[in-house]
């Protein structure tokens, strides 16, 4: 018998924000919600770590700070699986272009803008995680993407190092640009696929189809 996984979700944070009591009108199917939660790490958490990789590699705090202040308001008004992935194809795209600049005042006016297109992704993914995991759930998938952003601060020099190493001047380019461009292809490719994969919330029809089971 099909099980609708989206269905099940809604029940799921229902039964969280009323602190895992059950309501009398409600049944529940354990196994059903423990499918949900395997799928949910499937898809939803491989998605948001790689982002968040990508996402914590280079920003600016002030930027930063002041983009996530009006980020936050907009959260439920738009559909995450558009939402999150665009802002990292725009900032995939300004940090490949940070490239051509020619001097240093150019890479210091460019390098705001894609503080500015990175902020709204955390909270977004937070905010995200919430409406599908219940609260005992929530804090070890919180926890998860940050162990892409320790993954990303150890491994930032290593990358930028190869790269100085292997592409400094080719094709005529600097080191520090071939960085840009590559890590910005990077991500762009991670944005591009989360369209795909990322749901919305839990009571839409729209997002990724892989969490509902035929």
């Amino acid at each position: 018998m099909a099980v609708d996984l989206k269905d099940t979700s809604i029940e799921h944070q229902e039964r969280a924000n009323m602190d895992e009591k059950p309501r009398c009108d409600m049944k529940t199917d354990e196994e059903s919600m423990q499918s949900l939660v395997r799928k949910l790490d499937m898809t939803l958490m491989p998605v948001i770590w790689v982002l968040y990789l990508f996402n914590y590699l280079d920003r600016n705090t002030i930027a930063y700070a002041l983009m996530q202040i009006s980020s936050n308001m907009i959260l439920t008004r738009v559909r995450p699986s558009l939402y999150m992935p665009f802002w990292v194809l725009i900032w995939s795209c300004i940090s490949a272009a940070t490239a051509g600049t020619h001097n240093f005042a150019g890479l210091i006016a460019v390098q705001f803008f894609p503080r500015v297109a990175e902020a709204p992704f955390f909270p977004r993914a937070v905010y995200l995680l919430s409406c599908w995991y219940t609260k005992k759930e929530l804090a070890l998938r919180t926890a998860i993407p940050h162990s892409g952003l320790v993954l990303a601060t150890a491994n930032s020099g290593l990358l930028a190092t190869g790269i100085f190493a292997g592409l400094d001047q080719a094709r005529g380019l600097s080191g520090w640009g071939w960085l840009f461009i590559i890590e910005g292809a990077g991500s762009f490719a991670a944005g591009a696929v989360a369209i795909f994969l990322l749901p919305d919330f839990p009571a839409s029809t729209t997002g990724s189809t892989t969490l509902t089971a035929s």
